[in-house]
């Protein structure tokens, strides 16, 4: 059974005269919006027949989504085994080719190793050897400016002395002079003062 709508045709009316309607255009409006309402509303038993049909649609549907889900997760797991089974044979099939390659590294390296070890060595017996040689260079033309030195620095010394010996007998001949001239001042003084003396005294005695 159809349910009604509830629809005040006097409200609608009154609103739309206050907003400038005629009462007669208000009245054939709320006339026609009561119509549309009773013939394009659903109604409940149109609801719960719509509610059931997107009930059955909705079961369907998940079915055969669940279906599908499984039937994808099945061939997924294949896939995947078989995947795994395949990167597994590489993995192993890498893994020897790796440690074939790792071996044969390894050996070029030790060769290699072992060519600079001996190149190094030759390298530091021509190093020892040239340096050795330079020491002793060096050595012995440190020895002979040592020579050349003391040589030089004897000849200064003796030039040095002789000049000193020079100078030394100036300086004793200066100490001579100097004590003659000290000797005749001091007999000149002597003389003098006993001259003075004997004046005095004769003076003393004359007076007398």
């Amino acid at each position: 059974m159809t349910e009604k709508i509830e629809f005040d045709t006097h409200r609608f009316v009154k609103n739309l005269t206050a907003c400038g309607f005629t009462e007669k255009q208000a009245e054939v409006l709320a006339d026609e919006q009561a119509r549309l309402l009773d013939r394009n509303l659903a109604t409940k038993a149109d609801l719960e027949k719509f509610k059931a049909i997107l009930t059955t649609d909705l079961e369907r549907f998940n079915a055969d989504l669940k279906a599908e889900v499984r039937k994808v997760s099945a061939d997924l797991e294949v896939r995947i085994e078989t995947v795994s089974a395949d990167l597994e044979v590489r993995i192993e099939t890498v893994s020897a080719d790796l440690e074939v390659r790792i071996e044969t590294v390894k050996a070029d390296l030790e060769v290699r190793i072992e060519a600079v070890n001996a190149d190094l060595g030759v390298r530091i017996e021509t190093v020892n050897a040239d340096l050795g040689a330079r020491i002793e260079a060096v050595n012995a033309d440190l020895g002979v400016r040592i020579e050349t030195v003391n040589a030089d620095l004897g000849a200064r010394i003796e030039a040095v002395n002789a000049n000193l010996g020079v100078r030394i007998e100036a300086v004793k001949a200066d100490v001579e002079r100097v004590k003659s001239d000290l000797l005749k001042w001091m007999l000149g003084a002597m003389s003098a003062q006993t001259a003075l003396i004997a004046g005095l005294i004769l003076g003393l005695v004359q007076f007398a």
